[in-house]
């Protein structure tokens, strides 16, 4: 649990620069944007459309890609 604050706190003091910066300030303000709507939306297209959509866009292409690894076939 130490371990765990301290990272944070360190992290936390970082100074990021350039690229790394632009990007690190683009994904804090992407996050309240999907905090304060995620919920909303899961009710509002319910968890049917939700799960339908997971396999449609992360499942099934998984699916493919790990069927294509011979080593990850069943036996």
């Amino acid at each position: 649990m130490r371990e765990t604050a301290a990272l944070r706190y360190a992290l936390g003091r970082m100074e990021l620069r350039g690229p790394w910066r632009q990007a690190a300030a683009w994904l804090g303000e992407l996050s309240y944007a999907l905090y304060i709507t995620h919920m909303p939306a899961y009710e509002l297209l319910g968890v049917g459309a939700v799960a339908a959509l997971l396999d449609r866009v992360y499942d099934r292409p998984v699916r493919r890609w790990l069927a294509r690894r011979p080593a990850l076939r069943r036996r």
